[in-house]
């Protein structure tokens, strides 16, 4: 998985960075921001089949043992948009993953995995 980071616009007059993810799968995308952020938006494109999409306030994350502190379903070829006003912190890191079962320490890969994408400051 191939992620970017990086803050908009360069000139600093918003505090935001964008975080974008290639694709939502079991092993998790670590510590998108780089430590604590409050993240503002959540945009996750659905794979080809449901997913559970799993958040986590850590700077990695461990599947087995490691419980989410967010969990939330897409549909198959759904999109997800979750706009949150004033923000949700995580004091640690944004870590994420995506999986096919709603179990905390499931690693079922989705068919066709798509992006995530993430706004945070």
């Amino acid at each position: 998985m191939a992620q970017q980071a990086q803050s908009t616009p360069i000139d600093g007059d918003f505090p935001d960075v964008i975080s974008s993810e290639d694709e939502l799968a079991s092993a998790a995308s670590l510590d998108l921001f780089n430590g604590a952020v409050s993240v503002t938006s959540i945009e996750i494109e659905g794979a080809g089949n449901d997913e559970f999409v799993k958040v986590y306030d850590a700077l990695t994350v461990t599947p087995a043992s490691d419980v989410p502190d967010i969990v939330f379903p897409v549909p198959a070829n759904k999109s997800r948009t979750l706009t949150i006003i004033g923000g949700l912190s995580f004091s640690t890191g944004f870590s994420i993953r995506a999986v096919t079962g709603g179990a905390d320490n499931d690693t079922t890969d989705p068919s066709s995995p798509k992006p995530g994408f993430f706004v945070g400051t």
